[in-house]
């Protein structure tokens, strides 16, 4: 690829996140309620302007609804006439994921996660397990 090229994507990419974060900021400024330009300028033949500010109570009315606790894995054998010595071991590790889930309080993960997703369009929930050799499961 050619420095010309390359160059020519690079800024493509600053433009696209320069132009993101100024959607998310603006956004983000509706929410908390902030000074818009609307209720900054003076209107010919109006009294007053009252702005009421919806976004607020209705993402945070509509977050409860979407996601009312923490969503619970569920872990069963691919084969339909699994042995009981599969299932038990499905079963097992099944607790054990939701009982992590509930001893890290990752409900308020998921619950901010989604009030990302309704305000900035995107929300991002980032987990991380590791299944490393010698790893201690009752620490």
């Amino acid at each position: 690829m050619s420095d010309k090229k390359y160059q020519t994507y690079i800024s493509i990419g600053k433009e696209y996140q320069k132009r993101q974060h100024e959607r998310w900021d603006s956004s983000i400024k509706l929410y908390k309620g902030e000074v818009t330009q609307l209720r900054k300028q003076r209107l010919k033949g109006w009294a007053h302007l009252v702005e009421v500010n919806f976004t607020r109570p209705t993402i945070d009315d509509m977050r409860p609804n979407i996601i009312f606790q923490t969503p619970k894995v569920i872990i069963s054998p691919s084969q339909e006439m699994a042995p009981q010595q599969l299932a038990t071991q499905a079963l097992m590790v099944e607790n054990r994921i939701n009982a992590i889930q509930e001893e890290l309080g990752l409900g308020d993960e998921f619950s901010e996660g989604t009030q990302d997703a309704l305000l900035l369009g995107n929300g991002i929930i980032k987990l991380g397990m590791t299944g490393d050799v010698g790893y201690d499961q009752d620490d």
